[in-house]
């Protein structure tokens, strides 16, 4: 995918629900022992174990930078280069978007490097997982949904062994996002 079409996939999804876009959820499944950071409408990061949330929240640095000094990109942001292998997390990409009134639905697939494959006895949810499906409501910017720290809060079933839902909603008042003990 060229830089033009990239910008344009990723608009696809900014035209669906703007005030969502890129914004950061970050899900617990206690059940698998999973840590899920949501940037809807660009990538899902599910990682094995209980990762903080300060480390979930930073950016993984899966694009270049424009300029020609690839060896010290400027960014606006904070990013992190990802050295976990294979078997302790997996990335997926936006792959669809699509809205009907106010409900919006994504799905993201896999992304895997040619060589780098999962060989050992890792998480056999990492392992299988191939597309997640995001469910969640538009982001309506007149309430306090979108004020200081703007955190959304998730749900996690499992439908098969190769997908996930993630349904995104509101924090409940004084609801925190945690691991598990």
């Amino acid at each position: 995918m060229t830089k033009i079409q990239a910008l344009q996939h990723f608009f696809k999804a900014a035209n669906v629900d703007p005030a969502r876009i890129s914004q950061q959820t970050i899900c617990y499944d206690r059940k698998n022992s999973l840590s899920i950071a949501v940037a809807w409408g660009y990538a899902i990061q599910v990682y094995e174990g209980n990762i903080k949330v300060p480390e979930l929240i930073t950016v993984l640095r899966s694009f270049d930078s424009w300029d020609k000094d690839k060896k010290k990109p400027y960014f606006m942001f904070k990013t992190k280069v990802e050295s976990r292998g294979p078997c302790k997390k997996m990335v997926a990409f936006l792959d669809s978007v699509d809205s009907n009134g106010d409900k919006v639905w994504s799905n993201y697939t896999r992304h895997r490097v040619v060589g780098k494959t999962c060989t050992k006895d890792g998480n056999k949810v990492i392992k299988n997982l191939e597309e997640i499906r995001v469910h969640s409501r538009k982001l309506d910017t007149n309430t306090r949904q979108v004020r200081a720290p703007r955190r959304q809060c998730c749900d996690i079933s499992s439908s098969s062994k190769k997908s996930m839902d993630i349904q995104i909603r509101p924090c409940g008042i004084d609801e925190l996002i945690t691991m598990s003990p």
